[in-house]
């Protein structure tokens, strides 16, 4: 059943990035609203790659700034682990899209594992 698998591949993904954020103290309960503003995801990047993003507002208020925030993730997921992130929308990740979430969770599994030979 397809709402099942998705219920498990959600699942699966909330507890790996859960395993890298409590690195700095962050817990996330829900995918498509705790990447919204940009701020975990960044997190997220940062933990797996070693690096650091650079400036990005640590607390967004406005639908633009959460959108940079989540663009500037991206652009450092692309430099870090030389991929493209074809079809992935910072706007629809800021508005809790979950297929594009699930999506951008699991090039950062794939990547990360690749580079870093974690899992």
């Amino acid at each position: 059943d397809k709402d099942q698998w998705l219920s498990i591949q959600s699942n699966t993904f909330l507890d790996w990035a859960n395993h890298w954020l409590k690195q700095r103290d962050i817990e996330i309960y829900d995918l498509s609203k705790d990447f919204c503003d940009g701020i975990n995801l960044i997190h997220l990047v940062e933990i797996l790659s070693g690096g650091k993003v650079g400036l990005y507002t640590k607390k967004p208020r406005i639908p633009a700034q959460k959108v940079d925030n989540i663009k500037n993730a991206i652009s450092f997921v692309e430099k870090t682990w030389g991929v493209k992130c074809i079809g992935l929308n910072p706007v629809d990740i800021m508005e809790g899209n979950h297929k594009q979430i699930l999506g951008l969770i699991f090039l950062l599994v794939n990547k990360a594992s690749k580079k870093t030979n974690r899992i």
